[in-house]
């Protein structure tokens, strides 16, 4: 699948533009990025990173995030659907059960490398909020990251600024 198939399948809704705002530093937000793979935990790393002014947590299992979720407020968590021992849908499903989670709606961007319908009805009915298919590239990962931000975040309308023309 080419980088274009694969932006076209984003749930982001890339077709609107919204105006950007920047975020006040007390209202930065933080992101759980959940993978087992280390470079991709590492290339989001580089592209959140590169959106400015979102902090970000990695780590590389779903039981080491939903330690972090236990302690931390977290404004959204980008996960990967296919990771072991505990799958990003069991991930999901854990998460919006609440259990000593103190923010059990945050929103969730799942990565995925499949585009079945099936697996979107699923990972809807457990909670996913935005896909991603793989190969993610930051244009997408800004559009789905504002998109999640900006419905989670009503009130403040905190969305991730534009960099101007990506390459």
């Amino acid at each position: 699948m080419s980088a274009s198939d694969a932006e076209s399948h984003n749930d982001a809704g890339l077709s609107q533009s919204p105006t950007p705002v920047e975020c006040a530093p007390e209202t930065d937000p933080t992101v759980l990025v959940v993978d087992d793979s280390e470079y991709m935990r590492r290339l989001l790393g580089t592209m959140l990173a590169g959106l400015g002014g979102v902090r970000r947590v990695e780590v590389e299992d779903a039981h080491h995030a939903l330690d972090v979720l236990r302690r931390r407020r977290i404004d959204a968590i980008i996960t990967d659907h296919k990771m072991l021992p505990m799958d990003g849908l069991a991930f999901v499903r854990m998460v919006r059960r609440g259990i000593d989670i103190a923010k059990p709606d945050v929103p969730i961007i799942m990565l995925t490398g499949y585009t079945g319908a099936e697996l979107r009805h699923e990972a809807r009915i457990a909670g996913v909020s935005s896909f991603i298919v793989k190969p993610v590239s930051f244009k997408v990962l800004r559009a789905s990251l504002s998109y999640v931000l900006r419905r989670s975040f009503e009130a403040t309308a905190c969305i991730m600024p534009d960099p101007g023309p990506s390459s």
